[in-house]
């Protein structure tokens, strides 16, 4: 725990978001002041070229604009969480808009539950897939580990949710932060390690924020088929990588080894590059060590773990 006064930082991520900070920062900012502890806001900005900077310079000037020369997505946090001076970081999608009281839920919970790694709130959005009202286990089939909806209430969730959670900062930086190799399920591949190191991931419904939408993705990886095949070298990645019960794996193998056919004599050119090139960074993967649980005993306790409200 971080004792008596933790502080927290809020982090939205930006990349040329001019107009989604017009109708998020507002919310942020809000919420920063109707923190219960010590809360600063920074803006980490992936080397834009709209007016971002003059707008929160402009319009907060008590908020930090942190710069860099490059967009780096998610992973420009790893540098972001060694500069800052907090006790918890709370990551954020330009995209997202919290409710004015949802900094307090997640560090009652955060401060309650011993060996916390992180909390996710719930995310709402008019489109389910950008929503996240439910916390998750996870089952292994076709050889991927497809995510479960559990119930709705607080408790264990196997992945912290990248758009929007508090994260211990010491913590993020023991494990070494986000993974490079990863460009989608970068966030599923820490909470990951995470929990095999013996910490917890958890879900907290009564902090709440909007989803406006994946805004940013779209601008960076292009068309749905570029993102169709980088989804599928990440979740072949986060198999190498953190997967190690046999079943599992051989499991694993099998459907890699029919896909690959399908898509030869389909042509799905996309697909194959996807899962050709995890293949190859496999010797780059440094292997979730020290397990403290089998993968399927993980996923046993993350659903038997659910808490009272707050």
């Amino acid at each position: 725990m971080a004792g008596m006064n933790p502080k927290v930082i809020i982090m939205p991520l930006n990349y040329n978001g001019e107009e989604l900070l017009e109708q998020s920062l507002p919310a942020v900012i809000e919420a920063a002041k109707n923190s219960p502890v010590q809360t600063e806001v920074w803006v980490i900005d992936n080397n834009s070229c709209d007016n971002s900077k003059e707008y929160v310079k402009g319009h907060f000037p008590d908020a930090q604009f942190i710069s860099y020369q490059e967009n780096q997505i998610l992973f420009t946090y790893n540098d972001a969480f060694k500069k800052a001076n907090a006790d918890y970081i709370l990551i954020l999608n330009n995209d997202m808009i919290p409710d004015k009281d949802f900094i307090a839920p997640l560090i009652a919970r955060m401060e309650n539950e011993l060996n916390c790694f992180a909390v996710s709130p719930k995310i709402n959005a008019e489109k389910a897939s950008d929503a996240m009202s439910y916390r998750l286990t996870g089952s292994f089939c076709h050889g991927h580990l497809k995510p479960v909806a559990l119930d709705e209430g607080p408790g264990a969730t196997l992945y912290l949710h990248g758009g929007a959670a508090l994260i211990k900062r010491e913590k993020f930086l023991e494990l070494g932060g986000f993974d490079p190799l990863f460009f989608y399920f970068e966030d599923n591949d820490l909470s990951y390690r995470a929990w095999q190191k013996g910490w917890t991931c958890l879900f907290e419904p009564s902090s709440e924020c909007e989803h406006l939408g994946s805004q940013t993705t779209l601008k960076v990886f292009g068309h749905e088929e570029k993102k169709r095949a980088l989804k599928e070298k990440a979740s072949n990645l986060f198999i190498l990588k953190n997967i190690s019960e046999t079943t599992w794996l051989n499991n694993f193998r099998i459907w890699t080894f029919l896909k690959i056919l399908k898509m030869i004599f389909s042509v799905d050119s996309y697909r194959l590059w996807a899962y050709f090139e995890a293949l190859t960074l496999a010797n780059k993967l440094q292997q979730t060590r020290d397990k403290t649980l089998s993968d399927s005993e993980l996923m046993t306790k993350i659903t038997n773990m659910s808490l009272k409200e707050l």
